[in-house]
């Protein structure tokens, strides 16, 4: 039998390291989002207007063997205010899931019923970038609730299987060739190089070069703009500073004449690399400064085969990525609705009407013309 506790403070939270990592490291969801370090730090930082509810649930003989990372807050769902749960970590985890490691995960079931009986009352738990053969998608919900999922994201990922120059043998000609004329496009700047800093001892001296190469890029002012966000920094440095991690922060620089133009920011753990955020000044874009970090790291991964089996190109699919490989993790979006008619609307309307209506759309602008269309559509 198994019982579930509601963890709301962060005392409690802070308690839970040792076991939650035992208990992560035997769970197929293992991976650096759901580590106790990664997820603690975000709650340090992003904490806000949120309140902690971590589900955790426990065997007779009182041993960890399921967690459900949670917050609650007041948010928005498509125009409706409700009361919301999501995973801690939302935002800034590519990859969220439950943890456990025993293959009966009806205990899923009791941790929404634990939720239910304790304020606030909720509307929606929205479950963001979760595996779909994870553990949230062999879960059963309890009876009287509704669910719904649909695809939220791609992540690409290169087994490192071989040698560099084996690996290279597969692609075509022009993709080898290609990487050639990245190499002699980048030294008609000057003489470049790749660096490589693994948790670097002056993390804010890396955040503050990182934020310099990313105003020069075309990322600066967007909202793709990872820097700009105070908080973003401020969860690094936390994380920086968590002792006996074991995720290692990994940060690579391209440097043209000693001056940095472009990084890519990743993360290793248990022998997988993750690329996590990359930029690159647009005044060296002829020589595809961002491409060109991606290509040296790759390689630089793969000439350390003894210590990575893995380089994981984290959530997003592009074309870029579709060059390197073929293989990609198929991440889904989890939404559960409590009991209500607000909620039964919510559900119909996310989930029934607006594919139908977005089906509806694209076949209405696939009948445009080229004539009939506006000066604001091109």
């Amino acid at each position: 039998m198994t019982h579930v506790q509601i963890v709301d403070s962060e005392k409690a939270f802070l308690a839970l390291r040792d076991e939650w990592n035992t208990l992560l490291s035997s769970s197929p969801s293992d991976n650096p989002f759901l580590t106790w370090e990664w997820l603690f730090s975000w709650w340090m930082v992003f904490r806000d207007a949120r309140a902690l509810r971590i589900l955790t649930v426990r065997n007779d003989a009182g041993a960890l063997v399921g967690i459900l990372p949670l917050y609650c807050k007041r948010t928005f769902y498509y125009g409706l205010p409700v009361t919301e749960f999501a995973f801690i970590g939302t935002g800034l985890s590519d990859r969220q899931d439950a943890i456990a490691a025993d293959a009966d995960h009806t205990w899923f079931s009791k941790a929404v019923t634990a939720l239910s009986r304790e304020p606030p009352v909720w509307q929606i738990i929205r479950l963001e970038e979760s595996p779909s053969d994870g553990i949230l998608s062999q879960v059963s919900g309890p009876s009287g609730y509704s669910y719904a999922r649909e695809r939220c994201s791609f992540c690409p990922y290169l087994m490192l299987d071989t040698d560099w120059d084996a690996y290279l043998q597969t692609k075509s000609k022009s993709f080898r060739r290609d990487m050639a004329r990245m190499r002699d496009r980048m030294t008609a700047f000057g003489a470049w190089e790749l660096t490589v800093s693994t948790d670097p001892n002056d993390m804010s001296g890396a955040i503050q070069l990182m934020e310099d190469i990313e105003r020069g890029s075309k990322k600066h002012g967007t909202e793709k703009s990872f820097w700009s966000d105070a908080r973003n920094k401020a969860f690094f440095s936390t994380l920086s500073d968590v002792d006996g991690r074991g995720v290692r922060i990994d940060l690579s620089i391209i440097r043209v004449n000693a001056v940095p133009v472009a990084y890519l920011l990743g993360l290793i753990y248990k022998k997988r690399f993750y690329a996590y955020n990359s930029a690159y000044k647009e005044e060296y874009h002829r020589a595809a400064p961002g491409k060109l970090v991606l290509q040296e790291k790759i390689k630089w991964c793969f000439e350390r085969r003894d210590e990575l089996a893995v380089f994981d190109f984290s959530r997003g699919d592009s074309y870029l990525k579709d060059l390197w490989t073929e293989t990609i993790q198929v991440q889904d979006r989890f939404v559960f609705f409590n009991k209500g008619v607000k909620q039964t609307v919510l559900k119909y309307g996310v989930f029934h009407l607006r594919p139908v209506l977005k089906k509806a759309l694209a076949r209405e602008s696939a009948r445009k013309s080229p004539s009939d269309r506006t000066a604001s559509d091109r």
